[in-house]
């Protein structure tokens, strides 16, 4: 995967970082430019300057598509910071006057404004949802605003930032927990908030002797957190253990950071004006130097890896001999230390399931934007450079998902109806089987049931007077004689079988026929 990096002293650069060259100069301000922000199609490069504008600016041919204020004549304090939102349509931005503004791309014209500050505001940053905004000043304090209600929620501040070198110059959100956000002070000190509870989640002290420049989350290792400093030195820190886990020393002040998302390529810029390129899965030892500015470098930020982009090439990433084994060894546990992160290449990548495998520098270049097919004149209206929509498509009728979708609901359907059938049946069966039985017991209630036919025969029963007494019209019909007939007044006997009847009726005659 190619790497294009932006950077910023009194021009813009941008660099190839494979090649260790510039492939564009752009200058949008007259004086020094102290932030420099990609868009979310990496087309637009938005950059904050002491002149007080924001110029949008396009990557390549460094034509001006738009500033903020619109009003060239609009007289406005040194912007010192600046943040795209998600979808680029929102820029929020702070400088010397204390205040945080939103800007509505579309409408080229402030949302919201935040006055909380107190002094000059350093860095802005929104979360990851975009509901929030996080700002920090030279006085030390941070804090949370909330784009719903329109003010600010929280505030955060360390006991240092009573005393002298108390100014916040850093601040990241977290990409896997999304509540924490790491800052970096002018005291050394790097400390991780959790916007949630309201309170430090990990405090890192006395590893820095020098104001700290800037704060980095790696994008691929939800655990590992790394700092610069004008000490010239990069810390990396387990967020989970709370600890240093390795550190690289440069040979000048560092004044910027950035972290690729390959998650194994920091660049750090120095306050001579040179940008040192890392590789963690290797030494210590830069494996390219940026030149290029003769001032120092302000800002640096990769180009946005899509996220499509990120998943073809885990999903044709395929590692090998000791690769295979680093990282087998590396994810069996989730702590990082200062032997993994120097010597296993991959050690970086599988907390996560990253892979040290990537795109090429034309997967990281096609945009699936209108903007990429057009020349420039053709893209200097805002809202379309910015729309947050510009890269949904939309969903057609034949769309595998609305198909997908279908067949399940017919499917759902068809079982649905072969139930109800089958319920429909297996009641109506039960229904004539219960019929049945009553009307049986009914029959065998009045009638015998004579040998070798299924015709009923009216029977007769001798009482104990010896008088003969009619069929009866109730007869028992199961074992507990609940139901046991009764027959003038006296319970009579269960009806007989057949032979008996017979028999009985045979005596009945023969006795009546001796009577005078």
């Amino acid at each position: 995967m190619a790497a294009i990096l932006a950077s910023c002293s009194d021009v813009i650069l941008t660099h190839d970082v494979a090649n260790a060259s510039s492939t564009s100069i752009i200058r949008p301000h007259a004086g020094r430019i102290n932030a420099v922000r990609w868009n979310h199609n990496n087309q637009v490069l938005a950059s904050a300057a002491d002149d007080g504008r924001i110029v949008l600016s396009h990557h390549s041919s460094g034509a001006v598509l738009g500033t903020l204020p619109a009003d060239a004549t609009d007289s406005r304090s040194a912007v010192s910071t600046l943040c795209f939102s998600m979808g680029s349509r929102y820029l929020v931005s702070g400088g010397a006057d204390r205040m945080v503004r939103v800007w509505d791309l579309k409408k080229k014209d402030v949302a919201s404004t935040f006055k909380s500050h107190t002094e000059a505001v350093s860095v802005v940053t929104f979360n990851p949802a975009d509901t929030h905004i996080a700002s920090a000043d030279a006085g030390g304090e941070i804090l949370l605003h909330s784009l719903v209600s329109n003010q600010a929620v929280a505030a955060f501040k360390t006991s240092e930032a009573t005393s002298g070198h108390r100014g916040i110059q850093a601040l990241q959100f977290s990409p896997f927990r999304k509540s924490l956000l790491a800052s970096g002070s002018d005291n050394g000190s790097v400390v991780i908030w959790d916007i949630n509870s309201r309170a430090q989640y990990a405090h890192f002290q006395r590893h820095h002797e020098a104001p700290v420049t800037a704060v980095a989350f790696s994008p691929v290792n939800n655990l590992l957190l790394c700092s610069a400093a004008l000490d010239q030195r990069i810390f990396f820190f387990d967020t989970q253990e709370k600890k240093l886990v390795k550190s690289i020393e440069a040979e000048h002040p560092l004044t910027s950071l950035a972290f690729h998302g390959d998650g194994h390529t920091v660049a750090a810029g120095t306050q001579n004006g040179s940008i040192l390129i890392f590789d963690l899965r290797l030494s210590s030892t830069p494996k390219n130097i940026l030149s290029g500015h003769s001032q120092s470098v302000n800002y640096m930020e990769f180009q946005h890896v899509r996220k499509d982009k990120e998943k073809d090439a885990k999903a044709s990433a395929k590692p090998t001999g000791s690769t295979t084994a680093a990282t087998t060894t590396a994810s069996s546990s989730s702590r990082l230390n200062s032997a993994t992160l120097g010597s296993t290449p991959t050690s970086l990548l599988t907390q996560r399931g990253g892979s040290s495998t990537r795109s090429s520098a034309s997967d990281l270049l096609a945009v699936d934007s209108p903007v990429k097919s057009k020349a420039v004149s053709d893209i200097l209206n805002p809202s379309d450079v910015f729309s947050p929509v510009q890269d949904v498509k939309p969903v057609s009728t034949d769309s595998p998902i609305l198909s997908s979708v279908r067949d399940r609901y017919k499917s759902l359907e068809e079982i649905k109806g072969e139930a109800a059938k089958t319920l429909k049946e297996r009641m109506s069966n039960r229904f004539m089987s219960s019929s049945l039985s009553a009307r049986e017991l009914h029959r065998t209630a009045h009638f015998g049931t004579t040998e070798g036919s299924s015709t009923p025969t009216p029977t007769n029963i001798t009482a104990p007077n010896g008088s003969q007494s009619p069929a009866l019209s109730v007869t028992s019909v199961d074992a507990s004689g609940v139901f046991s007939p009764v027959a003038n007044g006296v319970f009579s006997p269960p009806p007989p079988s057949t032979s008996t009847s017979t028999s009985t009726s045979t005596s009945v005659s023969a006795s009546s026929s001796s009577v005078p």
